[in-house]
C-alpha cells in the first residue's frame, strides 16, 4: 500500500505529481473497498488557476484520474483553487465521515443522484498530508 503520509514530498493540488498520487491511492481504495456493478465520477474545476479542473471516474474496480472537466459527472465541484487547496489541506476524523456520509447518502438519494462510496474520505484524507 503506498501510504500518502506527511513524510512523502508535498505536491501541489491539481499539479501531474498529485494527479498520479490521486490514482494510486485511489487505485488501492478501489481494489479494496470498490464493487463490481458500482461506479462514480466527480469533477473538479478550479474557477481561477492555470489548473482549471481535474476528475476521476470508478467503474466496478477499474479507475480513471485525469487534468479536465467531466461533463457528465456523478458529483461536480465548482470553486476558487485557494478554497480547495484549503479545504484540500484539512484531515478529517473518520468519525465525521461515520456522522455525514448517512446525510450525504439521504440527501443525494432525494435528489436522484448516485451515491459517492464510502470510501472517499479516505482518498481525502491520504491527499491532504501531502498536498502543498
Amino acid at each position: 500500500m503506498v501510504e500518502a503520509t506527511a513524510a512523502t514530498s508535498k505536491v501541489i493540488l491539481g499539479s501531474p505529481e498529485w494527479l498520479a498520487l490521486a490514482r494510486v491511492v485511489l487505485e488501492e481504495l478501489v481494489a479494496t473497498h470498490g464493487k463490481t456493478g458500482k461506479s462514480f465520477s466527480v469533477s473538479e474545476t478550479f474557477t481561477d488557476a492555470t489548473v482549471a479542473a481535474w476528475h476521476f471516474f470508478i467503474i466496478d474496480k477499474t479507475v480513471s484520474v485525469a487534468e479536465g472537466a467531466l461533463d457528465d459527472a456523478d458529483m461536480t465541484v465548482s470553486v476558487s483553487y485557494e478554497r480547495a487547496l484549503k479545504g484540500a489541506k484539512i484531515v478529517y476524523p473518520a468519525f465525521l465521515g461515520w456522522l455525514l456520509m448517512p446525510i450525504m447518502r439521504v440527501i443525494r438519494l432525494l435528489r436522484n443522484q448516485p451515491n459517492p462510496p464510502s470510501y472517499l474520505m479516505q482518498l481525502h484524507n491520504r491527499l491532504a498530508v501531502v498536498t502543498q
